[in-house]
């Protein structure tokens, strides 16, 4: 049975199949604020920050 190629191959396409779903189980369940070091986080925190500031804020950047 070592020798069947079938065999070899169903093993070898398990063994991703569960690599992949382990690193797809790792990327859903990590937090916003540790994925990608949390830049992508960081970005959403200083986008709302920039739209709830007051208006004087954006004066110090643009002139109206």
């Amino acid at each position: 049975m070592d020798n069947n190629w079938i065999v070899e191959n169903l093993t070898n396409a398990f063994g991703v199949w569960t690599s992949k779903m382990t690193e797809m189980w790792s990327l859903l369940t990590e937090s916003p604020q540790t994925f990608k070091g949390g830049t992508i986080w960081q970005t959403t925190e200083q986008l709302t920050n920039l739209r709830f500031a007051p208006p004087k804020y954006f004066t110090r950047y643009w002139r109206l």
